[in-house]
């Protein structure tokens, strides 16, 4: 196993990619992870079916001092702890005419935002050599006029690693971004129909892989991030879009 004694924490972890790393990184021996998400109906059920050693947290990592409570059930619970995914995202359809400031912050807010204070704020109980692996998108390598706020939130995530690498050196804690292409999650039915079917009929020829992605291959991207597997990989972007961006 690669995480065994492991202690981890994931937020947007009731569904979707941070649903499939929980999974993953059970089976791989991690001995506790904290599920965080917004939905506590939703996190409890994660908990039952996959034992207790889930500890579900309800959160918004869009209010800070919903952070703040965040830290303290870690620091109870879980601290120090190992490894951090920091996958909370969310996405809206919004053209650049039609984009208002509300619809900005509220997405800024929390894939930008609420990552790089869920990162400050736990930082200080990470364990010396932990890794922090972060959910990008490979969207902010092309060019789509309806998503340019999304697009954009990932492209600062991207960057924001970077500069987290340095910071964190002295500590040897590694930080990687996952650059997932287009997955089959919740996420993607919560943008409606007409943006699935869209999807499909004008994205997918776009994919050399012929499909769009899954929950489990990205979680099994971050866990090699995750693990000492990548022992000598700091400040990377792993792009995982089934040859979407290579073309």
């Amino acid at each position: 196993m690669k995480l065994p004694g492991k202690r981890a924490v994931i937020t947007g972890g009731s569904t979707g990619i941070g649903l499939a790393c929980a999974e993953l990184f059970l089976a791989e021996g991690a001995e506790r992870v904290v599920l965080v998400g917004r939905h506590e109906a939703a996190l409890h059920g994660v908990r039952e079916r996959l034992g207790g050693r889930i500890v579900p947290v309800c959160a918004d990592v869009a209010d800070l001092s919903e952070i703040g409570n965040l830290l303290a059930t870690i620091e109870a619970q879980c601290a120090p702890v190992d490894i951090l995914v920091v996958n909370a995202g969310i996405a809206e359809v919004c053209l650049f005419d039609e984009i208002t400031p509300d619809q900005f912050d509220r997405l800024s807010n929390t894939n930008f935002r609420g990552a790089l204070f869920t990162i400050q704020r736990i930082a200080p109980i990470l364990s010396r050599g932990a890794s922090v692996v972060l959910t990008s998108s490979a969207s902010r390598q092309k060019g789509l006029p309806d998503n340019l706020i999304y697009s954009a939130t990932k492209a600062a995530l991207s960057s924001l690693v970077r500069g987290l690498t340095v910071a964190f050196g002295d500590r040897e804690i590694r930080v990687n971004c996952v650059a997932a292409g287009i997955v089959d999650t919740p996420m993607l039915s919560k943008m409606g129909p007409s943006t699935a079917e869209m999807m499909s009929k004008f994205l997918l020829p776009m994919i050399p892989a012929g499909r769009f992605g899954r929950a489990d291959e990205i979680a099994k991207a971050i866990l090699f991030l995750a693990s000492s597997d990548s022992s000598y990989v700091r400040g990377h972007e792993l792009v995982v879009d089934g040859g979407w961006t290579a073309i």
